[in-house]
């Protein structure tokens, strides 16, 4: 055989399959395509890094966005705050008055720190007076209602006695009453 191998003088050579090689023209071009592909990987790679550029760029944009909206967020609860703290002082201002002879009857639906009004609260309208004759501030409720509206002002308590049942300390009244006519920014006239 061609190839120094046995080969029968009876049998036919075993026909020897042929490798195909490529000629030097042929690797010329497989390098180039080879070439070619490595051109298109690396331009897939800058396009990648191109859009994460765009993503990074973006995400800063978001996060400037968000801190804007945030500073905005915090700006506006300001204004909010104020604007309900002035509704709170309007509302607590507002009376009505009943005039006689040398005194006074003004009735008043106050508001405590909170915003709450005394009638949300469950308690009467505060009712108190002034009286020309000795030209003071006076309150007409039970000493039950006066332990309430000092319960409902968070002020007090030193004038108060008794846990679930808690009633105003006898001699006190003068006390409480000072204290609920300073709450609703009447007095010291008495």
């Amino acid at each position: 055989s061609s190839e120094g191998n046995y080969v029968s003088e009876t049998e036919p050579e075993a026909p020897n399959p042929v490798v195909p090689q490529e000629s030097p023209a042929a690797e010329a071009l497989g390098s180039q395509s080879e070439e070619q592909n490595v051109p298109q990987e690396t331009s897939e790679l800058a396009q990648l890094g191109k859009t994460m550029k765009d993503v990074r760029e973006i995400m800063k944009d978001i996060q400037v966005t968000m801190r804007s909206t945030h500073d905005t967020t915090t700006e506006s609860k300001g204004v909010l705050t104020t604007m309900s703290r002035m509704l709170k002082l309007i509302q607590g201002q507002q009376c009505s008055v009943a005039a006689m002879d040398k005194y006074y009857h003004i009735y008043k639906n106050p508001v405590n720190e909170e915003g709450v009004s005394a009638l949300e609260y469950g308690l009467p309208q505060l009712r108190y007076g002034y009286y020309q004759d000795g030209y003071r501030y006076s309150i007409s409720h039970t000493h039950n209602i006066m332990v309430r509206y000092l319960k409902f002002f968070g002020i007090g308590t030193h004038l108060i006695e008794g846990g679930e049942q808690p009633k105003l300390i006898n001699g006190k009244y003068g006390d409480a009453e000072k204290l609920l006519l300073e709450a609703i920014g009447v007095g010291p006239y008495h």
